[in-house]
């Protein structure tokens, strides 16, 4: 069969994730290849060639072209703020290649493929990671330590290895915890969308019970919220709907709490996993007290209020040339770099997209769940320069406009 762009264009798309966790498994055996930078040149072949080939566009997809071209043009900031360029490029990287997905998903035709592909290879993720996690093979753990002392995150002191058996987060194959907290949501989001629109199992109890103890292990308070809240959501909602999937979720969940109850009757390890989650959890309310120096550092170099001080100048790019930057806040970061405009101007967009994914909502379940969680993330992370991780947020966003996958769910049904 001869493949055609098109259809090597809707394989890239379809296993783009199957290749970055691929990419991710080989760099923790110290395998490099470069599949990262295939995966980069893809995105930016592929939707800048959709970007320019289509002529009809929307108020949001003006919109979007120029928060992308207001984040670009801030570079010229560089001209006289006194830092490397380089912070510019690396955040550049960082957040605008992931922002391109919205052009992809605003013109794309089919998602399910695109979903089952991408639940499917967060699931083996899980389990590997799960399985590393409890087991922690030395070889293992001297990875987890390596990474760890690679990053500003940790002092030397920290990366003990006893650290890491009492108190570490999972993290699979991936460099950081946040990569499996945030894809477990993603995961959980996408297989309840299942369980409310597709023939009930009692498979799900297993799929549940991954994502659930993947969220939990990867101790980030912020997705266990926001997990545990869209589960609650996808319940009510059903319950007010009379749906049978809320019942036999109900009875999923009964279960696996005495699942989970008998096995840390007779199991330290894994008490000591939940006794650290549950401290977490605890504390959440004081989440962003612990940042507050981050962001009173980091208001007290702003200057430049309406226009910002150029993409890069307020975050990890930042303190790694020596300057003062957000590690844990994307708002503060975002008004610092972009200033007043910018921070305006994506608010715009997010605003409008809620507005028309809270009228659909039924059609747009996963999307709009997905934004809702990335948006509450940004208020304890900077989530919008992680590239891997925010894709499925500016996915989303590129969906809920996409006018030819709402007509074909309406068409299918295809609704919670």
């Amino acid at each position: 069969m001869r493949l055609t762009y098109t259809g090597f264009e809707n394989v890239f798309w379809d296993y783009f994730y199957p290749i970055f966790f691929l990419h991710a498994f080989l760099l923790m055996l110290h395998v490099n290849v470069g599949l990262h930078f295939f995966l980069y040149l893809g995105v930016i072949i592929f939707a800048g060639k959709k970007c320019i080939s289509h002529k009809k566009r929307g108020v949001v997809e003006y919109l979007m072209l120029g928060y992308l071209g207001w984040n670009i043009f801030s570079s010229v900031a560089y001209l006289f703020n006194d830092m490397p360029f380089f912070c510019f490029i690396n955040d550049a990287r960082s957040t605008l290649i992931p922002l391109l997905f919205f052009f992809v998903a605003i013109y794309k035709r089919q998602t399910d493929r695109f979903y089952k592909i991408l639940f499917i290879s967060i699931l083996v993720s899980l389990v590997v990671g799960l399985i590393l996690f409890y087991t922690l093979p030395s070889w293992y753990i001297e990875w987890k330590v390596a990474t760890a002392m690679e990053t500003s995150y940790y002092d030397n002191e920290d990366v003990a290895e006893n650290s890491f058996l009492n108190y570490g987060k999972m993290s699979s194959f991936f460099e950081s915890p946040y990569f499996v907290a945030t894809y477990s949501v993603v995961y959980l989001t996408i297989l309840l969308k299942y369980v409310y629109t597709r023939i009930y199992s009692h498979k799900f109890l297993i799929f549940l019970f991954i994502g659930l103890l993947s969220l939990f292990c990867a101790q980030q308070r912020v997705a266990i919220v926001c997990g545990i809240g869209i589960l609650v959501a996808f319940q009510v909602y059903g319950f007010f709907n009379r749906s049978k999937a809320s019942f036999g979720l109900l009875i999923l969940e009964i279960g696996l709490a005495v699942i989970v109850l008998l096995i840390v009757v007779n199991n330290e390890r894994i008490f000591q996993i939940l006794e650290a989650v549950g401290e977490k959890i605890s504390a959440i309310d004081t989440a962003l007290d612990e940042r507050s120096y981050q962001y009173q550092g980091i208001m007290k170099r702003w200057t430049h209020y309406l226009f910002g001080h150029g993409l890069g100048t307020g975050g990890h790019s930042a303190t790694e040339a020596g300057f003062v930057g957000v590690h844990d806040g994307n708002y503060y970061k975002l008004l610092f770099e972009t200033g007043i405009i910018g921070l305006t101007w994506l608010g715009v967009i997010v605003v409008a997209t809620l507005i028309r994914g809270f009228k659909y909502f039924r059609y747009y379940s996963i999307e709009l769940a997905l934004v809702c969680f990335y948006i509450t993330s940004m208020l304890g992370a900077n989530v919008l320069t992680q590239t891997f991780v925010v894709i499925p947020f500016w996915h989303s966003i590129g969906l809920i406009w996409n006018k030819e996958y709402l007509r074909n769910k309406m068409k299918l049904n295809d609704r919670i």
